[in-house]
């Protein structure tokens, strides 16, 4: 057999043969490259010389089209937040992905590069520094990660931008610029919040012949009502765990034309939740933390998925899956990505209802998902409980805690913590009295029972010194 191809965006792929012997009844790959070097569409006509034939070519037509596409940048500003006193040296991961719209090819640059090279990072302060030294290739779909530190010398503001310049297609060149924020305050260090009232919550649901979303759509009263008595804004969102297309995007919402549920925009938001969760019956490799990040961390978030995710709302992430967990990439790389999508760590949590670590009598182990969890706020449900509605009683009451508290900005010495609601000062531990906070060392907040948590809406003050922690 006698590949060919013209001159021209098309080619044969590294280590492919033009010619080839194809034995009778076989089957032959031929692996194909496409680096455009301009936007548009382009064609190639491939054809293939096959012998003992009465017809010995066949003509196969290629298609391409070439499209100009910025990396994507995350988090787009790092707001480092208020520091105390001498604690001015902190750092965050910034994270370049070079990626386009399904179905599409980046076009090369004027050097024959499939994706695009970041050629400088720039600040105009030395107090702004990274961890990598352009210029460098990054390739299509791929990710960069950079380690961004600040330095604040003394009590006051630091804002700066930092500049990111690319080079991609046909030579042209862009800036993104991220804003970056830092502020060190004087002792004592003050902390000031009201009870969050958004959350955003994504159920990533095993879609094997188990039928898991079979037994989370039962649960539907449960979650909502648990949501309604909390008197939140939330959204939610189903994605499934299934390798291919379906990993990722939103479920579609028949009865609202919608892919998430917006409980203003849904007059049934049981139903709905129903609908949504009613996934199962594929079978396959089960792919969570991809699938996560393929909602999340993808171009999805601009189309299919866009309007689901909101800033400054809690995220809870909760897989449902009795198989282990099969994404490629390390659970360090979606711990670093997840992490860089906020600028408060205590607003991300995950609660995996899976066999654990361990696995179980109805469940394989999951121990990358057990890994993942704990890099933020983690509880664990049961899938082989004899009851599924116990699951969805803890998620809302793990739902509850979380957002009846607030998590302070530094690690405080303890003994000096105080707590005001409106210039109120409530009792605290060791006060007589009903005690009215709580302060959780393992996750720096300050905790409310149900007697006295504030009103969404009211302010809340945490005054107390702060154990400098460098980062």
């Amino acid at each position: 057999m006698d590949v060919q191809l013209p001159p021209g965006p098309f080619r044969l792929a590294d280590g492919e043969r033009p010619q080839r012997v194809l034995p009778p009844q076989t089957d032959e790959i031929i692996g194909l490259e496409f680096t455009p070097p301009e936007e548009g569409a382009f064609e190639a006509m491939l054809t293939l010389g096959l012998s003992n034939l009465a017809d010995p070519r066949r003509a196969i037509k290629l298609r391409g089209r070439g499209q100009r596409h910025l990396p994507r940048v995350v988090p787009r500003q790092l707001d480092f937040g208020r520091r105390g006193p001498g604690c001015g040296h902190v750092a965050r991961d910034l994270f370049i992905q070079a990626g386009n719209s399904a179905g599409e090819f980046l076009p090369a640059d004027t050097r024959g590069h499939n994706g695009a090279e970041l050629q400088q990072l720039r600040t105009s302060t030395p107090l702004v520094r990274t961890s990598i030294l352009p210029p460098i290739q990054l390739p299509h779909r791929r990710s960069l990660q950079t380690r961004v530190d600040v330095v604040v010398p003394q009590a006051g503001a630091l804002t700066e931008d930092l500049v990111l310049s690319f080079i991609g297609i046909g030579g042209h060149s862009a800036d993104i610029v991220v804003p970056v924020q830092a502020y060190v305050g004087e002792a004592p260090q003050a902390d000031y919040f009201h009870l969050s009232e958004t959350l955003d919550l994504l159920f990533i649901i095993d879609d094997s012949s188990s039928y898991m979303g079979q037994r989370v759509s039962q649960q539907a009263e449960i979650l909502i009502g648990g949501l309604q008595r909390l008197g939140v804004d939330y959204h939610i969102a189903v994605t499934s765990t299934e390798r291919g297309s379906s990993a990722g995007p939103f479920k579609l919402v028949s009865s609202t034309g919608r892919h998430f549920l917006n409980p203003e925009l849904t007059v049934d938001p049981v139903h709905a939740f129903r609908e949504m969760s009613s996934v199962g019956g594929r079978g396959g490799s089960e792919i969570v933390l991809d699938a996560t990040y393929a909602a999340l961390g993808s171009q999805l978030v601009e189309t299919t998925n866009a309007g689901f995710r909101r800033p400054h709302a809690d995220l809870l992430m909760v897989p449902v899956t009795d198989e282990r967990e099969q994404s490629q990439a390390p659970v360090d790389f979606f711990a670093r990505f997840f992490t860089s999508m906020t600028e408060d760590l205590n607003q991300l949590a995950v609660y995996p209802i899976d066999g654990g670590d361990q696995g179980s009598s109805c469940a394989e182990a999951a121990p990358r998902l057990g890994d993942f969890g704990r890099r933020f706020r983690f509880s664990r449900g049961r899938l082989c409980d004899a009851d599924f509605h116990d699951n969805m009683d803890r998620l809302v009451e793990d739902l509850i805690a979380r957002l009846s508290s607030v998590a302070l900005s530094q690690r405080p010495q303890p003994s000096s913590l105080e707590v005001f609601v409106e210039d109120e000062r409530l009792r605290g531990p060791g006060e007589p009295g009903p005690r009215a906070w709580s302060f959780d060392s393992g996750t720096q907040r300050i905790l409310f029972p149900a007697f006295s948590a504030p009103r969404r809406g009211e302010m809340v003050e945490v005054r107390y010194e702060a154990i400098c922690e460098e980062q």
